[in-house]
């Protein structure tokens, strides 16, 4: 039987997680062929370039998604030409103080940089894409955009994919501290945590406020826990094509809110 555009891809991400770098460009150039609009292959074959040292290459790939979808804010960040002159340019932050009080309310990661890509100062850079280290020993990027109320510079944060496949249980946390910033985490993109077999759990802290389509698609999802008061915004297929039955798990004295905006899933109060 011939493999699907979905069997090449996942093949290739599970080749990427091992380091098989040569491999895994096999397989995204082939979901690619398959499925020439396929967004998450351009950016992970790009992906497989930076990881073998190949800019030349990673930027034609890049390129090539901006000539599909010149909105495509990864491969936009992604080219930002650094400060030292590197054409491509990601930062990392690993998170170290992850202890958390209580169910409902998490201490905010205390992150500290570590110098990877074109990171040249401890300033924070909302045009950057951070990586995460979070306590469970799952990583993330997060992207960065600021808002201004009562004439107070807030920044915010957006869950734009996983860095590794996240395995066992997934706790997003509310907030990260990066270079002496606190960021809420309120959204979680489109195909954030797409293919991720091997995810059994996921909690979603009160700041969650979107969910993007397809953000949890063709997972082994069982149980998803919502933190808050009310529930985020969710797509029609955020929780699409699982292979198990989820769970969802609501706070007890707000299953009403959560009755009425998602009528179409069964809640568990807690």
């Amino acid at each position: 039987m011939k493999n699907t555009t979905e069997d090449y891809f996942t093949i290739g991400v599970e080749k990427f997680n091992i380091g098989d770098f040569k491999q895994a460009m096999e397989f995204f150039q082939a979901a690619i062929e398959q499925n020439p609009y396929l967004e998450q292959g351009y950016l992970k074959l790009a992906e497989v370039y930076l990881s073998l040292n190949d800019e030349r290459n990673a930027k034609k790939t890049l390129y090539r998604l901006l000539s599909i979808n010149p909105d495509n804010s990864h491969a936009q960040r992604l080219l930002r030409p650094s400060p030292k002159g590197s054409d491509l340019c990601i930062d990392k932050v690993e998170a170290v103080n992850s202890e958390i009080t209580s169910t409902q309310s998490k201490a905010p990661l205390t992150a500290v940089i570590t110098k990877v890509g074109c990171l040249s100062d401890t300033r924070l850079d909302i045009n950057k894409t951070y990586l995460i280290d979070l306590p469970d020993g799952n990583k993330i990027y997060l992207d960065i955009f600021t808002s201004y109320r009562d004439k107070n510079k807030r920044y915010f944060g957006k869950i734009v994919r996983y860095y590794q496949r996240p395995q066992g249980d997934l706790s997003i946390p509310s907030s990260v501290l990066i270079k002496g910033n606190h960021i809420t985490i309120t959204q979680i993109s489109s195909h954030a945590f797409s293919f991720c077999n091997k995810l059994i759990s996921v909690e979603i802290p009160p700041t969650v406020t979107i969910i993007g389509d397809y953000a949890f698609p063709d997972s082994a999802l069982q149980k998803v826990t919502f933190l808050g008061e009310w529930p985020p915004k969710i797509e029609l297929f955020t929780f699409g094509g699982h292979q198990t039955i989820i769970q969802f798990f609501v706070p007890e004295p707000y299953i009403q809110n959560y009755q009425k905006y998602l009528p179409r899933y069964t809640l568990i109060p807690f």
